[in-house]
């Protein structure tokens, strides 16, 4: 049934983004001192080495060399902009990226990219798969930022989906000393109600438990991919109850954009919301890094005008009632350094200094700037 947006179910969806926007905040606030990765990859957990995020960069950098061995070619097939050197200064940082960090953030999987399989070979994968994490935590050649994904906590699925977290999250610290990958996470696919939510928090919690972990060790993270992750049964805004069914364990909130464009019968849609293949990488980067720094310079010039203006408010007694547009240009920078596109020369140009670019907080830097010093 093809879904209509009636000016009842417009308003309706304005609101429930408003409640998703607030939900966000709470897990991951804009002053969060968290890097945020910019991409995920999701791969076979049954596949999955200890140097596989190597591997796959290999198998990038030769992707781009023999498709696009400089800035001009990438430029033609990207249809970005080679002027004042723009595509060379693209292509140089997308070679450097996956040469030093090709995966930021990867998902080993159970649930689509693994399929369903006998209970006992779906076990030995767990293990197996443990095993190589903890190896790659021992030899340093993990992303900066790991998980994986179990199958849906419906009914059918709960079984198996809690059976293969249990033996990953104990094979895994068997074999690490004890130790998590840092912000390592635990991805829940297909969520409809905060039950599923709940359930897998409260499983974190006795795994925590058993293997004697702080609390809050093992984060969830869930994966919007139905309507009824955003609507309940009645039509009312539905993220926020589910984000707070985690019981303070999300983290964040992915967009399962095919599954939930298909859902709703919309013909022009995302397809793709992660990596699946090491050729995807260089395009991945190479985008991302465009636009970053095509909007480095209005950026700039905007984040030390709202600075100067903020401090410049806060010395005379006045309000600056737009911290919010501060704290997002700030985020541009944040992030754009974090994954590789701007470089601190770059960042420096907005008058900030390294110093003030760490605190991570535009309030905090306004605030610094109108503090008389001593």
């Amino acid at each position: 049934m093809k879904t209509t947006l009636t000016p009842e179910r417009s308003a309706a969806s304005r609101e429930a983004l408003r409640r998703a926007n607030t939900a966000f905040a709470r897990v991951y606030p804009g002053e969060s001192s968290q890097r945020q990765p910019v991409h995920t990859v999701y791969g076979g957990a049954h596949l999955f080495r200890s140097n596989t995020a190597r591997k796959m960069g290999d198998l990038a950098l030769a992707t781009l060399r023999d498709h696009a061995p400089d800035g001009a070619h990438l430029a033609h097939g990207l249809g970005l902009p080679q002027r004042g050197g723009f595509a060379q200064r693209v292509y140089a940082r997308v070679v450097d990226k996956l040469e030093r960090e090709p995966v930021e953030d990867f998902r080993l999987d159970f649930e689509d990219g693994y399929g369903h399989r006998p209970d006992a070979e779906e076990d030995a994968h767990a293990v197996s798969a443990a095993q190589e994490v903890a190896r790659g935590l021992e030899q340093g050649t993990l992303p900066p930022f790991i998980g994986i994904r179990v199958k849906s906590f419906t009914e059918e699925l709960y079984a198996r989906s809690s059976r293969t977290l249990d033996l990953f999250v104990t094979s895994l610290l068997e074999h690490s000393g004890g130790r998590l990958p840092p912000s390592f996470v635990v991805t829940l696919p297909k969520v409809t109600v905060p039950e599923q939510v709940t359930a897998l928090a409260h499983l974190l919690s006795e795994l925590e438990s058993v293997h004697n972990l702080p609390s809050g060790a093992l984060m969830l993270e869930l994966m919007v991919e139905t309507p009824q992750a955003l609507f309940d049964s009645r039509g009312r805004p539905h993220l926020l109850s589910l984000v707070e069914a985690g019981e303070g364990r999300c983290s964040h909130v992915h967009l399962g954009a095919y599954d939930y464009t298909a859902a709703l019968n919309l013909e022009r849609a995302y397809y793709q919301g992660w990596d699946l293949h090491p050729a995807q990488l260089p395009v991945r980067y190479a985008a991302v890094y465009a636009f970053f720094l095509e909007g480095l310079e209005p950026s700039s010039q905007r984040l030390k005008a709202f600075v100067d203006k903020a401090a410049q408010a806060t010395m005379l007694g006045g309000v600056f009632d737009d911290a919010a547009t501060g704290q997002g240009l700030l985020n541009f920078f944040l992030r754009g350094l974090a994954c590789g596109a701007l470089t601190e020369e770059e960042v420096r140009a907005t008058g900030l200094t390294l110093e003030e670019l760490h605190r991570r907080s535009f309030r905090a830097i306004v605030q610094a700037r109108a503090t008389p010093s001593r």
